[in-house]
């Protein structure tokens, strides 16, 4: 539903190419194969694969040392086509200029020029991209492609001595960490290539599709962030996907009208409580009530027993609470329990409190075993949660 809503199947709303790139993207690092994607949604492997090529080569776009005026046209996602850029690349004449190829399983770039030369070629054609100098009709055949990049291969400005070698891609580290030993002598001290440390909140293996596209893109992205380098992001998205996941159990179960009308009775009891203060004081000053009815008296008062607009969406502790106090929600007595300790913040347990903390409280720093710790607690009522929205 999702892929067919955001890739054409739908009048109603598409995403632009760049951001059905990412999708997929994110999908692939969270675990899932071209493979299991090309089952899942009506797209074609080819094209999976073409995306994903896609996206890489944007990223590297993006880091690029670029004039404000390029840089801000490149993270305009709704109007920078991609396809001219792959246009490019997809010429053999193209990608051997820019100075790379992709990996045969990942996808990512391999690079095969000294890393100066490799972003300065690639700065080109971004410019060229975004000023219009490339696209579909100036790069039409052939014969448009080679007339371009013999151009490019022939000016002063690139080093054409520099022969495309892979093993230039050592230059490019995800991170590079020297680890320092003693060395036998005359022996150079060697500098390792090591990835950075990744920590997920979950499993790969891990899958909730509830078939509401925004919430499954939410748990796509955060599955694929890493803890470690991105605590906070992960903090508030959580926070973001189970407010949501909530929400959508209750409209599905019919329990956000069961939260209105004990929102409505909650006011109407607090209405009362106010109203009878008001009278009791207004006695005291001998006024007669006889000839005003309570119903004008409420409205002169501004007592409004019906809610604000702004009071019908309940908030993320007022659902779960509401869960908690209700016999027919969750039956299971387990999850019951455990839902309860979050809410109630139990000593045992990272309560809901302590997780708003991470998530609002500027001075409460977010950290990835807390958030983990947070995740494998809640992780059987998301699930529960999910299974119920998709029956």
């Amino acid at each position: 539903m999702i892929v067919n809503r955001h890739t054409g199947g739908s009048a109603v709303e598409k995403w632009d190419k760049t951001k059905q790139d990412r999708f997929l993207h994110n999908r692939f690092i969270a675990g899932e194969s071209v493979d299991y994607m090309a089952s899942k949604f009506p797209i074609p492997k080819g094209e999976i694969k073409s995306s994903l090529k896609r996206y890489n080569v944007y990223s590297e776009l993006c880091k690029l040392e670029l004039d404000d005026d390029i840089k801000k046209a490149i993270l305009d996602e709704t109007t920078f086509s991609m396809t001219n850029i792959e246009r490019a690349y997809q010429y053999k004449d193209g990608i051997n200029f820019m100075g790379f190829e992709f990996d045969e399983n990942d996808f990512t770039l391999i690079k095969k020029l000294p890393k100066d030369e490799f972003e300065k070629r690639l700065e080109k054609i971004a410019t060229d991209a975004v000023k219009g100098v490339i696209n579909s009709r100036k790069l039409n055949d052939e014969d448009d492609k080679k007339r371009y990049f013999d151009k490019l291969k022939s000016s002063k400005e690139f080093n054409s001595d520099i022969i495309p070698d892979k093993k230039y891609n050592d230059e490019y580290p995800v991170e590079d960490i020297v680890e320092e030993k003693e060395n036998e002598p005359n022996k150079p001290i060697k500098t390792p290539r090591t990835r950075k440390s990744v920590t997920k909140l979950m499993q790969q293996n891990t899958y909730l599709d509830t078939g509401v596209a925004r919430i499954d893109e939410i748990f796509y992205e955060l599955k694929s962030l890493n803890l470690k380098s991105n605590p906070n992001s992960a903090a508030v998205l959580f926070r973001s996907y189970l407010d949501m996941l909530t929400y959508q159990f209750l409209k599905k179960s019919k329990g956000l009208e069961a939260i209105k009308l004990e929102n409505i009775e909650r006011l109407r009891v607090e209405n009362d409580k106010k109203f009878n203060k008001i009278k009791l004081e207004l006695d005291k000053l001998k006024i007669i009530f006889a000839e005003i009815e309570d119903s004008n008296l409420r409205k002169a008062f501004g007592i409004n027993d019906s809610l604000d607009r702004n009071k019908e969406i309940p908030s993320l502790k007022f659902m779960l609470s509401h869960i908690v106090a209700s016999t027919t929600l969750i039956t299971d007595d387990k999850l019951h329990q455990a839902l309860k300790g979050y809410v109630r913040n139990d000593i045992k347990v990272l309560g809901h409190n302590d997780f708003n903390l991470l998530v609002h409280n500027e001075y409460y720093t977010a950290d990835a075993e807390e958030l983990q710790k947070v995740w494998n607690q809640v992780f059987p009522l998301l699930e529960y949660f999910v299974i119920q929205i998709k029956s």
